[in-house]
């Protein structure tokens, strides 16, 4: 026999030999197949129960944020807030533009606005207090509403002094007025000044037993603003 011959029958043997093992392990390697097949299903199905359970939880939180969106009903209405303040009461009347400071009446053809010489002067003296402007910032509030009007200023004294002195004081207090309101806003020509002295009293100077009437004098130091309408 030749070498072939040889060669062939031996691979022909090897063959026999190997070939039932391989049939043999056939079935083997599908039933591994089809468990490896079974476990990946498995692993999906529990891929899938996992995005579940997730999904539901995601609606579990956007429903809380939904509540927290929406007040809750307490079944009383909540009172808007208010426009006007508490301590206001509707109608009431407006803060008035006048202080305690001035004494204003007026009539169907004039304004007339007392103030009192101790609030504006101090004592004998014609220059304008610090502490007093306020007070005729709201005199030239006044005199505004009153356009085309004309003013008159006038100063008085109380009854101590000399008349000489006490005409002169009263026309200095009355022209400081006069001078504060121009550099104020107030037209310098719709304004005119006269001073009294003590001869103009409001009250009495002395009390009927001849004693000194320190109230009286005080109400006597004064200056008078009339607008004509």
């Amino acid at each position: 026999m030749s070498a072939f011959g040889v060669i062939h029958r031996i691979r022909l043997a090897i063959f026999l030999c190997v070939a039932p093992l391989a049939v043999a392990q056939q079935p083997n390697s599908t039933a591994l197949d089809l468990v490896s097949k079974s476990l990946d299903l498995q692993s999906a199905v529990i891929d899938l129960k996992a995005e579940s359970a997730n999904l539901q939880g995601t609606a579990t939180t956007a429903g809380g944020e939904v509540r927290d969106l929406v007040a809750p009903k307490t079944g009383v209405a909540a009172s808007p807030s208010p426009l006007v303040s508490p301590k206001t009461e509707v109608g009431a009347a407006p803060t008035p533009l006048v202080s305690a400071a001035l004494d204003v009446k007026e009539s169907a053809t004039e304004l007339k606005i007392n103030l009192l010489g101790d609030i504006l002067f101090d004592f004998d003296m014609a220059t304008i207090r610090p502490a007093a402007e306020p007070t005729l910032a709201q005199v030239a509030a006044l005199i505004r509403k009153y356009r085309n009007s004309t003013v008159l200023i006038e100063g008085h004294t109380d009854g101590k002094g000399s008349e000489t002195y006490n005409l002169k004081l009263s026309e200095k207090r009355a022209n400081s007025v006069r001078g504060w309101l121009i550099a104020h806003g107030i037209a310098e020509g719709t304004m005119r000044t006269g001073g009294w002295g003590a001869a103009r009293p409001v009250a009495p100077n002395r009390k009927p037993n001849d004693a000194d009437d320190p109230e009286g004098r005080q109400k006597n130091r004064r200056v008078e603003i009339t607008v004509k309408k």
